[in-house]
């Protein structure tokens, strides 16, 4: 295996299995520096990928096929950026109630948001979307004031 297809499959798989981290106890320091840390393989990912590199993943249900273009790479060098930014000032507003939760689904999110860049087949696309989709849903509510239930509300709406 490439050293490209190993980051290529941690940069979804380490959002992907954060949420177990979030399920241990007193992980709270440990939780909020990991926010910021985890799309740093996706831009890795971006900025040492060249054009025209595919990962198949046939042992997927349906198969899979994942992409790395100059539109890709944009894309995913902006959105791993953004993600990074989002998660220093995640870590710095979150109190300790809620943050196991809201890790979470930040792990599940951030899973299918960069998987959904990479994407280069149908079913991949679709299955992260909806990852992505369902999992924002928690980030909405995390708080679980009746606003924050309202708006989740509006969200999948």
């Amino acid at each position: 295996m490439s050293l490209l297809m190993l980051v290529a499959l941690l940069s979804i798989l380490i959002p992907l299995l954060f949420p177990l981290l979030a399920i241990g106890r007193n992980q709270n320091r440990l939780l909020r520096c990991s926010l910021p840390l985890l799309p740093i393989p996706a831009l890795g990912l971006a900025l040492l990928s060249t054009s025209g590199w595919q990962l198949e993943l046939p042992y997927l249900l349906t198969g899979g096929l994942w992409l790395m273009d100059d539109i890709r790479r944009l894309f995913l060098v902006l959105t791993a950026t953004l993600w990074t930014a989002a998660g220093f000032f995640a870590a710095g507003y979150l109190g300790r109630e809620g943050l196991r939760g809201f890790c979470v689904f930040w792990g599940l999110t951030l899973a299918g948001n960069l998987g959904l860049v990479i994407s280069g087949d149908i079913s991949s696309f679709y299955s992260f979307f909806a990852l992505m989709t369902f999992a924002s849903y928690g980030l909405v509510i995390h708080e679980r004031t009746p606003e924050a239930l309202r708006a989740g509300r509006i969200y999948l709406i």
